[in-house]
């Protein structure tokens, strides 16, 4: 985002357009590749948090500036939803691999990992459980 700072700081590029280049310039850049990552919550707050970086610095306010989100997203003509675009391009391919015909090593992961939870999963249950 650094060779794009003289866009986002300029004054005569509308915010729309700003806002169009920044999700079709460099959200593909950070979101290659999301369908293989694990995402955790630190994670998950770090693209949080940059996603509201990025509005702010289209709009020239500093994070010292009393603003809240709602009035930067409001003013960016924008909503938070690169996490909930990276979440469902992971499940996306996830239901691909699983369509997927023959057997490939990412459908055998898939099902060696779902088997052996379910064995862990009845190794510990009590005697007297009732099963449903």
């Amino acid at each position: 985002m650094t060779g794009l700072k003289t866009l986002w700081q300029s004054h005569s590029t509308a915010i729309l357009t700003k806002v169009r280049l920044l999700r079709s310039l460099v959200w593909p850049v950070i979101s290659h590749g999301c369908e293989s990552w694990t995402l955790k919550n630190s994670d998950e707050s770090r693209m949080k948090s940059f996603e509201m970086k990025s509005p702010r610095q289209l709009l020239c306010v500093s994070w010292t500036d009393r603003t809240t989100n709602d009035w930067v997203l409001q003013k960016a003509e924008t909503e938070p939803n690169l996490l909930q675009a990276i979440k469902k391009r992971k499940l996306s391919f996830y239901g691909h691999v699983l369509r997927k015909e023959g057997s490939y090593m990412e459908k055998e992961t898939i099902y060696t990992v779902q088997h052996e939870v379910k064995g862990e999963e009845e190794d510990r249950r009590c005697i007297g459980m009732i099963t449903l």
